[in-house]
């Protein structure tokens, strides 16, 4: 079933990979270290890191949320061993947009407008998210307010909001018919 977690854990997973494409282990494309992470940050963690020359990326839940659920409950995806003649489906019970809060925190306007760059294009060509029950998550581009408010600190930041639908979904057993046997008489 894929819930809050699941989403901010997909747009994390995605936005790693774009700054870091070769793996967290190598350089971003942006030239600095970027902490990449669902939630939001911890104020002395992100103090100490900006002063390093270090940029955060916060995916971030806001409370915005509204019920997309169009069809009576399906069952949408199925997995099957025709071997041992089980297997599992997908069933969607509802579906929901949620609007998600992806905050760029940088210690320069460069280094913002590079993770910007970056995160936003490929964000919105993505269009959805693959999530661990199979099912996809629809990613579609709201706003991106740029704050500059806390120069005193250092800090630039800028917004991107994205609305994500996905499914409500429980799995259950699946058992499809092995072998059919038909008995004809010739007559």
């Amino acid at each position: 079933m894929a819930d809050l977690d699941d989403v901010m854990n997909a747009l994390t997973s995605l936005i790693a990979g774009v700054i870091y494409p070769n793996g967290t282990g190598n350089a971003s494309v942006v030239g600095a270290p970027v902490k990449i992470y669902p939630g939001w940050p911890v104020p002395n963690v992100l103090d100490d890191d900006i002063k390093a020359g270090h940029a955060h990326v916060s995916i971030f839940p806001r409370p915005e949320e509204r019920n997309t659920t169009r069809h009576a409950t399906a069952w949408q995806d199925s997995t099957v061993d025709l071997v041992a003649g089980t297997g599992t489906a997908v069933k969607v019970v509802g579906e929901q947009e949620r609007l998600f809060q992806i905050v760029i925190w940088a210690p320069t306007p460069a280094v913002r407008t590079a993770i910007t760059k970056a995160v936003d294009p490929a964000l919105r060509q993505a269009g959805r998210l693959a999530m661990p029950d199979n099912t996809y998550a629809r990613l579609v581009y709201r706003s991106s307010p740029m704050t500059d408010m806390l120069q005193k600190s250092t800090i630039y930041r800028r917004d991107l909001f994205y609305t994500v639908e996905y499914a409500t979904t429980v799995t259950g057993a699946f058992y499809p018919i092995k072998t059919t046997t038909i008995n004809l008489t010739h007559q």
